[in-house]
C-alpha cells in the first residue's frame, strides 16, 4: 500500500512552504491527498478480504485433494497404483488426474508452492490499485472540494466507487484470477550440488500447475464474486463504523448508518452533520487503516458469510466444474 501513502502530501499541505503556492497548486494537492486517502481505505476494503478469501480458497483446494487421497485405495479396484513412481503412489492414466479424475498424491513441497500468496501481494495487489484508484479519481472528479459533507453524501460517494471499480473489470472483461494466480508454469529445479536449493521437480510443479488451474477456474465460478461482494460488505461495515464515530454520527458514542442518522434527525428535527471536504478526506485515510491494523477483528465472521460458506462447499466437495 506505499502506492496509496497519503502522508507526504499532508505534510507538504501542512509545511510553512504551502503558503506560497497558488490557489491551483493547494487544489491539485488536495486533489492526490484526496486519491490516495479513498484509495487506501477502499483498497482495504478489497484486498483484506481478497487475501482471506485466497487462502481459504487453496487450504480447501488442497483438502479435498488429501480427502480424496485417503480415500482412493478403497475407491480404485486392486492394480491401478503404480509401484513405483516419483511420488510413491503416482496414479496411472493419461489424463492429468490418473484415472477416474482423481488426483496424484501431493507433496510437501507441492503444497508449500501452491500456498504462497507472494504474487498477489507482490504484483496483483498493485494491478487492482491502479484499477481502483482510476475509479476513485473518476467518482471525485465531480466532488466539490470545497464543500461539505455530511455521512451519507460519504457513503454514496463510496458506493458510487465500488460500482465504477466493478464496472472496471466488466468493461474490461478482466478476471480476478489475473491478479491472485501467477501466471505461467510453477519453477522447476532439477540442478543439484553444493550451494544449489532445488525447488520443485517437474512432477511436483506439474501438480502446482493444475492446482493453480483448478483455482483460477473457482475465481472465475459466479460463486466467488458472490462471496467477495458479501465479505467486502462485511469489511465495508467497520469502515463505515470508524467514519460515523469521527463524523459525529452519534453523541453516545455508539457509531450509526447513514439510514439511522436520517431516523433520528427526522424525530429530532435535527439535520445530519456536515463536515468540510477536507476534514473529511483523513478520516477516510485512517478508516482504512483500521482494517490493516485490525485485520482479525474486521474479517471475523467472513467465514460464517452464507456466500462464503457455499463457495467453499462447492469446491470442497465438487470442485469447479460442477454445479
Amino acid at each position: 500500500m506505499q502506492a496509496t501513502d497519503y502522508e507526504p502530501l499532508r505534510e507538504q499541505l501542512r509545511s510553512p512552504a504551502a503558503t506560497q503556492l497558488s490557489s491551483e497548486e493547494k487544489l491539485n494537492l488536495w486533489r492526490g491527498l484526496a486519491s490516495h486517502s479513498f484509495t487506501r481505505a477502499l483498497g482495504a476494503v478489497w484486498l483484506v478480504p481478497l487475501m482471506d478469501l485466497l487462502v481459504r480458497l487453496k487450504l480447501h483446494v488442497v483438502g479435498r485433494h488429501m480427502y480424496l487421497e485417503s480415500k482412493l485405495p478403497q475407491l480404485q479396484p486392486q492394480g491401478m497404483f503404480s509401484p513405483g513412481g516419483a511420488l510413491g503412489g503416482a496414479l496411472k492414466g493419461t489424463g492429468p488426474y490418473g484415472r477416474l479424475g482423481l488426483p496424484p498424491c501431493l507433496s510437501d513441497r507441492a503444497k508449500e508452492e501452491f500456498f504462497r500468496c507472494d504474487y498477489f501481494t507482490d504484483t496483483g495487489a498493485a494491478g487492482l490499485l491502479h484499477k481502483l484508484r482510476c475509479s476513485v479519481e473518476r467518482s471525485l472528479a465531480g466532488v466539490d472540494f470545497g464543500g461539505s459533507m455530511s455521512q451519507q453524501d460519504v457513503e454514496a460517494l463510496v458506493i458510487t466507487i465500488h460500482a465504477a471499480f466493478e464496472d472496471s473489470f466488466v468493461r474490461a472483461e478482466d478476471l480476478w484470477a489475473a491478479y491472485l494466480v501467477p501466471p505461467g508454469p510453477a519453477p522447476v529445479s532439477i540442478r543439484t550440488g553444493t550451494g544449489v536449493e532445488a525447488l520443485l521437480s517437474p512432477t511436483e510443479a506439474t501438480m502446482v500447475d493444475e492446482l493453480n488451474a483448478e483455482l483460477r477456474e473457482t475465481l472465475s465460478d459466479f460463486r466467488f464474486v458472490e462471496a467477495l461482494r458479501g465479505a467486502v460488505r462485511h469489511t465495508s461495515k467497520s469502515m463505515g463504523a470508524y467514519i460515523s464515530s469521527k463524523m459525529g454520527g452519534s453523541s453516545s458514542g455508539t457509531p450509526t448508518s447513514s439510514q439511522q442518522q436520517q431516523e433520528q434527525a427526522a424525530q429530532t428535527g435535527d439535520k445530519a452533520p456536515v463536515r468540510p471536504f477536507p476534514y473529511v478526506v483523513p478520516i477516510v485515510a485512517k478508516s482504512g487503516q483500521l482494517l490493516f491494523d485490525e485485520t482479525g477483528r474486521c474479517t471475523k465472521g467472513i467465514s460464517g458469510l452464507r456466500e462464503v460458506q457455499a463457495l467453499c462447499a462447492s469446491v470442497f466437495t465438487f470442485g469447479p466444474n460442477i454445479c
